[in-house]
């Protein structure tokens, strides 16, 4: 038990030190005002029912939009076990190169998508020397860490299934817009209910809780800091194998 602790934990470390804060702008109120003071019409009128729409506001939790039908990415989910050459065919080069931290290898970022997919390489053979237009994250002899541009770089083998994918959104997954009470996700027949584990006292990395979920033989890590909800922009998923 302990060991899958830290296993996942070694992952969530690498998805919350590694993944750029999204920037949130100002919400500015667009509620337009109305003079109260105008002049009523003479004319009596027939009454009219209420119509109007307060627009939303990220963080109003009297009004949120509506979800729709909560259902699961299965198209997201089916990326699990891709091939590095598939998914270099599906979404374009790779831009971005990191290691995952866990018994060494590699995770990559590919031009036309946000999510990372994990390879753990052990061998030599299931490596390919390649020129790259990408960057990676390397250390420094200061011992910072500081991003570099390769002429070349280690990947994966065109042939070589990714073993998770890290970086992604639960609003992707999940299909949702605003909070959803957890227990929501219970409503999803594919998915089995594994575990909530409470890692808040690690302090250290983002978030306070992890969710899991089996999907077939997929493990679907859910981070969170709520006990009760599912936020979009605040958690993200880590997909792995059971």
């Amino acid at each position: 038990m302990k060991n899958r602790i830290l296993s996942l934990l070694c992952i969530a470390g690498l998805l919350c030190a590694t993944t750029a804060c999204r920037e949130g702008g100002e919400v500015t109120d667009i509620t337009e005002l109305t003079d109260i003071t105008a002049e009523t019409p003479t004319e009596p009128t027939e009454p009219t029912e209420d119509t109007t729409v307060e627009p939303y506001r990220p963080g109003d939790t009297t009004k949120p939009p509506e979800n729709g039908e909560l259902k699961l990415n299965t198209d997201l989910l089916d990326e699990f076990g891709m091939t590095f050459g598939e998914l270099e065919k599906k979404y374009g080069e790779a831009v971005e190169i990191g290691n995952p931290g866990q018994g060494g290898g590699i995770w990559c970022e590919f031009e036309n998508n946000y999510r990372r997919y994990v390879w753990y390489i052990g061998l030599e053979e299931d490596f390919q020397t390649k020129p790259f237009n990408g960057r990676t994250m390397e250390l420094q002899e200061d011992g910072t860490f500081a991003y570099v541009t390769p002429e070349f770089a280690l990947l994966p083998q065109d042939d070589l299934a990714n073993q998770g994918i890290i970086n992604v959104r639960v609003e992707d997954l999940f299909s949702i817009t605003s909070s959803i009470d957890i227990s929501e996700l219970e409503k999803i027949s594919e998915l089995k209910y594994l575990d909530f584990i409470d890692i808040s006292e690690y302090g250290h990395y983002g978030r306070d809780y992890i969710l899991e979920y089996l999907y077939g033989d997929i493990k679907i890590s859910v981070l969170t800091n709520q006990k009760e909800t599912i936020e979009p922009n605040d958690c993200y998923v880590i997909i792995t194998q059971q």
